[in-house]
């Protein structure tokens, strides 16, 4: 709560609206400082942009069709001895959505537990709620995700994959931004790049790994899309110009000749030396299929 009041100005109401906000359906979780403009904020093809772009993805949607709680706290109030009641703290905003997710996809989570996004809102009416910046741009509410690393619920399935946000900002919700959106959630929910899980098969040796991959969740083998040295990259590693210089594909079993000093004389990887790596696959402007970050390691 601020100690300067501001000026209130007087304003008219909707003639013709009393509308009340409807429930949280989905969150979009997007980079720090991800902006859109008001068109894109609403349109589907700036949403896809921030999903599913081949020059870099910058949310992911989670949606919590299975319910959320409002965990904010209330209002903090101080009474005088005279009984005058005044307040004196904002709270900072909380929820807990029950993500409509698989076991698979809340594991990918973990990795964002504890870490700062920008979080916009999708209303059950197809609304979208963020926040209006001072240049004039939109973008989502800054919290922290916190993720439950537990045992199944015992009595309510539905509770399988909680996701927390603790809202930073008190300020950036009284300037909150809402407005249609231009498509429907199952419409963001398609152009969502499908996860494939990666598997050892074989061992670093020799130049080579070879991963199996399989789409996230399922038994069935992912053939094809990743059958060549320009879908993988190299995340990071311990090691200088590390790069995937040649792969072969047969029923879902990826041969990766993974080498360091790459773009000089190429040589393979030592013990204790590493790479993470990620597949991707797109159709020109956006990915249609990622792989789980994985970590190959030189024993």
């Amino acid at each position: 709560m601020s100690n300067i009041c501001s000026v209130y100005n007087y304003q008219g109401l909707s003639a013709d609206c009393t509308a009340l906000l409807q429930k949280v359906k989905a969150l979009l979780i997007t980079t720090k400082g991800t902006t859109q403009t008001a068109v894109t904020f609403v349109s589907l093809a700036g949403n896809k942009s921030v999903v599913a772009s081949s020059s870099g993805v910058t949310g992911m949607l989670i949606p919590i069709t299975r319910g959320y709680t409002r965990n904010t706290d209330d209002i903090e109030e101080n009474t005088s001895n005279l009984n005058y009641t005044e307040k004196t703290m904002d709270p900072l905003p909380r929820l807990e959505g029950l993500a409509t997710i698989a076991a698979c996809d809340y594991k990918t989570l973990f990795d964002a537990d504890g870490k700062e996004f920008d979080v916009q809102l999708i209303l059950n009416d197809g609304i979208k709620m963020g926040t209006m910046q001072s240049a004039g741009t939109i973008k989502g509410f800054r919290g922290r995700i916190a993720v439950k690393f537990d045992v199944p619920p015992s009595d309510n399935a539905a509770q399988s994959y909680p996701v927390r946000v603790y809202f930073d900002d008190v300020g950036e919700f009284k300037e909150f931004y809402i407005d249609k959106m231009d498509f429907r959630l199952s419409e963001l929910k398609d152009v969502v790049p499908a996860g494939i899980a990666l598997g050892l098969n074989t061992a670093y040796s020799a130049g080579d790994v070879i991963l199996n991959a399989k789409k996230r969740c399922t038994n069935t083998v992912y053939t094809g899309g990743f059958a060549s040295a320009a879908k993988w990259e190299v995340l990071e590693s311990n090691a200088d110009d590390v790069d995937v210089t040649a792969v072969s594909e047969a029923n879902g079993q990826y041969t990766l000749t993974i080498k360091k000093d790459a773009s000089g004389t190429p040589a393979n990887l030592v013990s204790g030396e590493y790479a993470i790596l990620q597949g991707r696959d797109d159709d020109g402007s956006f990915f249609t299929y990622l792989t789980n970050p994985y970590k190959v390691v030189v024993a």
